[in-house]
């Protein structure tokens, strides 16, 4: 991308012909002009709003942006305002943050996450309902997590989700469909 307006983006996600940005190291994402991604306003950004924290990931889920903090969690869609036309909803603020946002990933129709307690967590509409043990969250405290991914993928009929931590050599693996 060689538009002048282009920020330093991180990771993206796409959103109605949108291109959203999170951007490296700051609580602010930004977008691409619509339906051309090579093309960006400097003034199409926004910042995560509910608390300052710095944004390390973000994901599209049902037309709308989940933008992941070190200490909240931000939902944020569409509203086809003119300017920047992303607002975040109006119960879209989430008091648990995310450890490392590669660890985003889509399974089962709703986002699952390494959440800032240590805790793997999948949104419930916009709860962030625990699936990890007791046993789990311990092995995963002794981990090394900034550079934790997570990923799904679909076999046999069942949903997973993969949880790597690969300076720890370990992994786990969620299986949606049988909980």
């Amino acid at each position: 991308i060689t538009d002048a307006d282009f920020a330093n983006g991180a990771q993206c996600c796409s959103i109605d012909g949108y291109v959203l940005f999170r951007e490296a190291g700051a609580g602010r994402f930004f977008g691409s002009d619509l339906n051309d991604a090579s093309s960006y306003d400097a003034l199409f950004f926004a910042t995560a709003e509910g608390l300052s924290d710095n944004i390390v990931g973000i994901i599209a889920d049902h037309r709308q942006a989940v933008l992941a903090g070190e200490d909240s969690l931000e939902l944020w869609y569409n509203a086809g305002i003119s300017g920047f036309p992303f607002i975040r909803d109006a119960n879209g603020f989430i008091e648990i943050g995310c450890a490392a946002g590669e660890t985003l990933a889509k399974v089962d129709n709703t986002v699952f996450f390494l959440a800032s307690d240590l805790t793997v967590r999948r949104l419930d509409g916009n709860t962030p309902m625990r699936i990890s043990t007791h046993g789990v969250e311990q092995a995963i405290s002794t981990y090394t997590t900034s550079n934790a991914f997570g990923y799904g993928y679909t076999q046999g009929g069942h949903l997973f989700y993969i949880l790597t931590f690969p300076t720890s050599d370990a992994t786990w693996v969620y299986d949606a469909t049988t909980q």
